[in-house]
């Protein structure tokens, strides 16, 4: 594997979110909800991530994704192969995924309140008037403060962790095949065009 290809590599798996959390947006017309509906949504997002714990919550969250991430790259074997051929490597890694933590993080906090409205809005979307509100009763109980407290934690858990350091570590093995199917279909493309020979 050449470097270029390690560095494409580690670059698109270590800031691509997780392969769960990926949804393709739904192409059909979604319905405006009704201000009552996104007057609770709203207080809902301040009960599920209260205002002062959301960059705290947010932050672990990413860390404990990035640390699933970093290990499962370099849990592939011919990852940790390339690396470990290239004097300094490793440490070259280890700054990379470092980068990419802290510039994920800082791009969350600066985002952090046009997605805190967003996804007011969403569940303002999915969800009726009641259940909005049996939800809001829900986080105000203890055992919704301590779904609030502990969600967060849930992707450092060790059964989560190595799940996704298995998942990271797996389609790291086909991306290149990937890739490689992806640029030739667009060489493909290119060479069809007229004035390229197709």
């Amino acid at each position: 594997m050449n470097g270029k290809l390690l560095v494409g590599l580690m670059l698109a798996v270590a800031t691509a979110p997780p392969a769960f959390a990926q949804q393709a947006a739904s192409s059909a017309a979604v319905a405006e909800p009704s201000a009552d509906q996104l007057a609770i949504a709203t207080r809902l997002m301040d009960v599920m991530m209260p205002p002062t714990q959301r960059e705290a919550m947010v932050s672990s969250m990413v860390d404990s994704i990035m640390q699933n991430v970093a290990a499962g790259i370099a849990n592939n074997d011919r990852i940790s192969a390339s690396l470990s051929r290239i004097r300094g490597g490793q440490s070259v890694f280890d700054r990379f995924v470092e980068r990419q933590r802290n510039l994920t993080q800082l791009s969350m906090r600066r985002n952090l309140p046009s997605m805190i409205d967003a996804m007011a809005i969403a569940y303002a979307r999915q969800f009726t008037t009641a259940e909005l509100v049996e939800m809001e009763r829900f986080f105000a109980t203890p055992t919704g403060q301590a779904y609030v407290i502990k969600s967060t934690s849930i992707m450092a858990d060790p059964a989560v962790a190595a799940w996704q350091r298995r998942v990271v570590s797996a389609d790291l093995d086909r991306l290149p095949q990937e890739i490689a199917r992806f640029t030739a279909e667009l060489a493909e493309l290119v060479e069809s065009e007229p004035g390229n020979g197709g």
